[in-house]
């Protein structure tokens, strides 16, 4: 008889704040689970018991999460190759928040393989991965290498192929360890041209988020500016006020924050909305290829959420079959030629827009198609929580203190709620099903998680009564072809 054992991050409940992962950093989970056989005689003119028992146990062990790498992004002619290394980092959630880390400290460790390992090309459509590892070279869906015990997990990725013009090409490389038995998977991509998400999807995704009124980000890296209302784009709080003494945390109402192209405006002097929008405006933005397109918000049915709309995955018994996968952890991009062991890991910062080549990486999410490996990535910034609620506080999760017994008992053994202060994750806009529904998506990367947001999530009640809105990130989806460029 064999009982499979599962400990993988699916989602069990959007709302529960469940999903199977590993919730620690630098620590395993572990559990000892216990069997008990009852035999029961079928012969009973032989002598001895009716029934007796026999107990077993076996010990399950769950990996500690790996963030380092998640994701490796080139420009389509940049063909530089990168060195992975599975790393996991040594600090807890709260001390990667809370501790002034310098910027030279190791804080990741390489993943030893408790037996042999695996790297595999997954989806490779457009012949664009090769891996080098022990002596050997693969291209080709399908195609592998193996390590041994006792070694790192570590190989070197290079894109062969530069996409068309006005194309981008993406892949996935699967990665299993400790005898085969854990798996991590790594995204990439080649090109910035917006695109869709699989063979059957709908809406065609900006590589970058929103700057400023007219502008894109130049790196897929950067997460752009924040924004309290999508009917225009006339006060994108900079990403710079992140860094400003007090304008982390513990900023006050009447205190001013740098919008781009403005004068410097208190939280409740920024124009904000009321309720879910239900459209969006066309906007005319110019990316980093020199083109204006025009852009708007994506609705809620579009996103690549949990993989359950129209195009992206069906319903089969109740039962979410998803064709749309989410790699949570660190991207890399132009300029960086491996994984870094110290924060730069996911500190990259471009408060400026100037699209420069660096080393560092950024925390976010790939989402990705099953299929094919069309992906696009949602940065969380260098911070990790790139949102502003509460008068203009600086926060990711919706919670300010633990949730317990004053609050609301039923999320005392939840780990994830009991942490949300100190979880990193980005919250995009969307358009909504209604005005108090689906205002955004939530892409928590405390638990590997991405679900809708409704008014009541990111709308909060001022000094003054009635509900405004917080300041969240923008990926658009491009509506129209270029106007013009070079």
């Amino acid at each position: 008889m064999q009982v499979p054992l599962y400990t993988r991050a699916r989602s069990i409940d959007p709302w529960a704040v469940y999903s199977g992962a590993n919730p620690f950093y630098r620590h395993h989970r572990y559990a000892r689970v216990g069997f008990v056989a009852t035999y029961k005689k079928v012969d009973n003119t032989k002598p001895g018991p009716d029934t007796y028992q026999e107990y077993g146990e076996t010990h399950v062990l769950q990996a500690r999460r790996i963030d380092n790498p998640r994701g490796i992004y080139r420009r389509k002619d940049n063909l530089e190759s990168f060195r992975v290394t599975l790393l996991y980092n040594m600090k807890t959630a709260t001390e990667q928040q809370d501790e002034v880390i310098p910027d030279n400290e190791i804080i990741y460790d390489e993943i030893i393989s408790r037996g042999g390992w695996t790297v595999s090309i997954e989806n490779d459509p457009h012949k664009l991965i090769q891996i080098e590892a022990n002596g050997r070279t693969i291209t080709g869906e399908g195609s592998s290498i193996t390590g041994r015990s006792g070694a790192p997990i570590s190989f070197v990725y290079t894109p062969l192929e530069k996409p068309k013009e006005g194309d981008s090409y993406g892949g996935t490389i699967f990665v299993t360890y400790h005898n085969n038995s854990c798996s991590h998977r790594i995204v990439v991509r080649q090109g910035y041209y917006a695109h869709k998400i699989g063979p059957n999807g709908t809406v065609e995704w900006s590589a970058f988020n929103v700057f400023d009124g007219s502008t894109l980000t130049k790196s897929p890296l950067s997460i752009g500016s924040t924004f309290r209302n999508i009917t225009n784009l006339d006060y994108p709080l900079k990403e710079s006020n992140n860094y400003r003494a007090g304008f982390g945390v513990n900023q006050t109402p009447t205190e001013k924050l740098w919008i781009h192209g403005k004068d410097d405006t208190a939280w409740a002097g920024i124009p904000n909305m009321t309720s879910v929008q239900m459209s969006s405006p066309a906007w005319t933005l110019t990316n980093v290829h020199e083109e204006s397109y025009s852009y708007c918000l994506p609705s809620y049915t579009e996103m690549p959420e949990l993989g359950i709309y129209t195009g992206i995955g069906t319903y089969d018994n109740e039962d979410i079959i998803s064709k749309i996968g989410q790699a949570f952890g660190i991207c890399y991009a132009d300029g960086a030629n491996g994984v870094l062991y110290t924060k730069g890991a996911y500190s990259y910062y471009d408060p400026d827009n100037k699209g420069e080549d660096s080393k560092m990486g950024v925390r976010g999410v790939v989402v990705y198609s099953q299929e094919n490996g069309d992906n696009v990535f949602f940065p969380f910034g260098s911070l990790g929580h790139p949102r502003r609620r509460r008068d203009g506080l600086l926060q990711y999760g919706s919670v300010n203190v633990k949730l317990n017994t004053s609050h609301n008992v039923v999320n005392d053994y939840r780990p994830m709620a009991y942490d949300l202060l100190h979880q990193v994750g980005g919250a995009y806009w969307t358009t909504g099903s209604d005005a108090a529904h689906h205002a955004a998506i939530d892409y928590n990367g405390g638990n590997y998680m991405g679900s809708s947001l409704n008014k009541d999530d990111v709308f909060q009640t001022g000094p003054t009564g009635g509900k405004t809105s917080d300041a969240l990130l923008i990926k658009p989806i491009r509506i129209s072809s270029a106007k013009k460029g070079k």
